[in-house]
């Protein structure tokens, strides 16, 4: 390949990966109340702490996106293993947002792809965790705040990133800014 074609096409693909970051860390007005139409809402379930040990199976929605959850959590980050979602629910309730894929239901290079635009987000302070979950049914991808749920059962590369991006915008820090109402 010619060196200047090379450069072209590298080009193109480091502008389009730089879009789909900013997105991700900014968000899009343009489709805010499209993709807020097709967030869930459910109805608190408090956000009791479990003593040590203690489970909960109760929870009103999976991902749960509230209810009785461990008195510290997990901090934003990019795991690798599944965590528990008593674990999940501080980060949430401390008005974070928790990014949930299934792993093998997304290509490799989709959930590469993922985690530099998370690894983008948290670096300039978004409360994100990303965290590999195989229990999320027919969907791809399952984003939570608290009491609020976007769920992605097909990864369309810019749409989804836009979709997550909006969410992650408009969700954190919400449930601080409710509770210091």
């Amino acid at each position: 390949m010619p060196r200047f074609l090379f450069v072209l096409v590298v080009s193109v693909f480091v502008s389009f990966l730089i879009l789909q970051i900013i997105t991700l860390v900014t968000g899009s007005d343009d489709n805010d109340e499209d993709v807020l139409a097709t967030v869930q809402t459910f109805p608190d379930q408090g956000r009791r702490h479990l003593s040590p040990g203690e489970t909960f199976n109760g929870y009103n929605s999976t991902p749960p996106t509230s209810g009785p959850q461990d008195a510290t959590g997990i901090d934003p980050g990019i795991y690798d293993t599944s965590q528990r979602f008593e674990a999940v629910l501080p980060l949430l309730e401390r008005g974070g947002v928790a990014l949930y894929y299934h792993p093998d239901r997304l290509d490799p290079s989709a959930v590469e792809d993922i985690k530099r635009a998370s690894e983008s987000a948290i670096r300039v302070g978004r409360r994100l965790a990303l965290i590999p979950h195989d229990g999320l049914g027919d969907d791809v991808l399952v984003v939570s705040a608290w009491r609020h749920q976007l769920r992605i059962q097909d990864f369309m590369q810019a749409t989804t990133m836009e979709q997550i991006g909006d969410f992650v915008t408009f969700f954190d820090g919400l449930y601080e800014l409710e509770t210091r109402r």
